[in-house]
């Protein structure tokens, strides 16, 4: 089942994706849920960039969400996107979804250490935008249907 790499270790080879596990799945879910809802918050709430009362924890709670998202998308590129691009099903789902949240952290990390107030301003679009495509993107790439070539696989 593994072989040796020369150093005294083993690795197992994996013939097709990894699937993820049902808590692996809800756990990001809900993390991409908690991170989309105070994003859309604190982009509808602001208002000259200050918060309302009573939402200043808003920001402390998506870049926490949000962080989680970037430890969460190294961990399904390790086990999953890895494996998967190599197979044919779900790919094209699969490969809009990975292009998005690259570009949706990338949009994100600029917020913060890019540019100047202008081009803060056009980012927290941009930002919004991606991040609104990548929750839809991750919907479709979950529900999709198994397709081969044109012939639909059964679970």
């Amino acid at each position: 089942m593994g072989r040796s790499d020369g150093l005294g270790s083993s690795r197992v080879t994996m013939r097709g994706p990894l699937k993820v596990g049902r808590r692996v799945k809800l756990a990001a879910a809900a993390n991409l849920l908690t991170s989309a809802v105070t994003g859309v918050t604190w982009y509808f709430a602001r208002s000259d960039e200050v918060l309302p009362r009573g939402l200043s924890w808003i920001p402390t709670v998506h870049g926490i969400s949000a962080a989680l998202a970037v430890f969460s998308f190294g961990y399904f590129y390790g086990v999953h996107v890895t494996k998967a691009l190599h197979q044919p099903r779900r790919r094209r789902t699969g490969l809009a979804l990975l292009w998005l949240v690259i570009a949706a952290i990338a949009s994100g990390f600029s917020l913060y250490y890019l540019g100047d107030e202008t081009w803060r301003a056009v980012m927290i679009t941009v930002h919004a935008s991606l991040a609104a495509l990548t929750c839809f993107a991750a919907g479709m790439h979950t529900r999709a249907r198994k397709h081969v070539r044109g012939i639909t696989l059964e679970h």
